[in-house]
C-alpha cells in the first residue's frame, strides 16, 4: 500500500469516527476525556493525521455503541477506486506473508468489510 493510499484509508476512517462522534452528541473534548486522549489527538484522528490502533477502535466502538466492523461500512470503502487498489494490496500481502498468513489476512478483511 502506498503512502497516498494509507493516507486516504485513515482519512476515511477519521471521517467515520467523526460521524459516530457527532451522532452520539459528543464533543471532541468529551470523547478525548472518555478515552484518556487529548482533544488534539481526537482532531488528528478525525483528520487522518493520527492513525488509531485496533484497541482504540475497539474502545471507540464501545463508546459509540456500534460494532467494530461499523467503522468499515460505508459506500466509500466499496468505491471502484479503492477496489481497484485491492489487487495491489493483495500483491503486497503476498510479498510479506506466507500462504497461511495471507489466508488469515484475507479472512480478516472479508469479516470487516462484509
Amino acid at each position: 500500500m502506498t503512502a497516498k493510499e494509507q493516507k486516504f484509508l485513515y482519512q476515511i476512517l477519521g471521517n467515520q469516527i467523526r460521524s459516530f462522534r457527532e451522532n452520539s452528541g459528543l464533543s471532541q473534548n468529551e470523547l478525548g476525556k472518555s478515552l484518556n486522549l487529548s482533544r488534539a489527538s481526537i482532531v488528528n484522528i478525525e483528520k487522518g493525521r493520527q492513525n488509531p490502533s485496533l484497541h482504540l477502535l475497539l474502545e471507540l466502538s464501545k463508546v459509540f455503541n456500534v460494532k467494530f466492523t461499523d467503522f468499515f461500512k460505508d459506500d466509500i470503502w466499496q468505491n471502484d477506486a479503492l477496489s481497484s487498489k485491492s489487487s495491489r494490496i493483495d500483491d503486497e500481502i503476498k510479498k510479506m506473508t506466507t500462504d497461511e498468513g495471507r489466508t488469515k489476512v484475507n479472512e480478516f478483511l472479508k469479516q470487516i468489510t462484509s
